[in-house]
């Protein structure tokens, strides 16, 4: 098979398997933030694979079926904001020499855009439920919100840096002896 239309049919089934995973999350209350985080490993394997830009079509595509098709806008944004593009900048936040730099970067990145997905959601495209949620929140409440979203932010960071290892290491050699 063609290089191109291999690359080309894996791109189209690993945007299916991304939509199809973020479609599931709507209809689980809990995985608003489950299922971006999962449907982000089908943008980081093509990344890893093909590189940047193909990834970026690849997260072009899936955000603009999320945002169509996906119940649940809230998980569409939140992929489309930040869990869907995050593994093709990861590399180049990690290219910087000082590890407590990266993780400052790492956390304001994640700050900056929640609260900008927020704002949106509650200012701009004023989602009755997120905004009653919200209504409902003291202010330390949601700085704690904010507190423990970073933390877990950093940790789904971590869990796709092991994740990208073990496919480098363990699973890449035994797809390439397959082919």
């Amino acid at each position: 098979m063609n290089r191109d239309t291999y690359r080309i049919a894996l791109g189209g089934l690993l945007t299916a398997a991304a939509v199809a995973i973020l479609f599931l999350g709507s209809v689980i209350p809990f995985a608003t933030f489950i299922s971006p985080a999962l449907a982000s490993i089908c943008i980081l394997y093509f990344c890893m694979e093909y590189g940047r830009p193909t990834a970026l079509i690849v997260y072009a595509a899936v955000g603009i079926l999320a945002a169509l098709l996906a119940p649940d806008k809230e998980q569409a944004l939140i992929f489309i904001f930040l869990l869907g593009y995050y593994p093709i900048v990861k590399g180049l936040f990690e290219r910087l020499r000082s590890k407590a730099v990266v993780l400052l970067l790492k956390a304001l990145l994640c700050d900056l855009t929640m609260l900008s997905l927020y704002f949106i959601l509650t200012r701009v495209l004023v989602i009755a439920a997120v905004r009653e949620e919200f209504a409902q929140y003291t202010v330390p409440l949601l700085i704690l919100l904010t507190v423990l979203g970073t933390i877990t932010f950093l940790v789904y960071d971590a869990a796709l840096t092991k994740l990208a290892i073990y496919y480098e290491v363990k699973l890449r050699p035994r797809l390439k002896r397959g082919r």
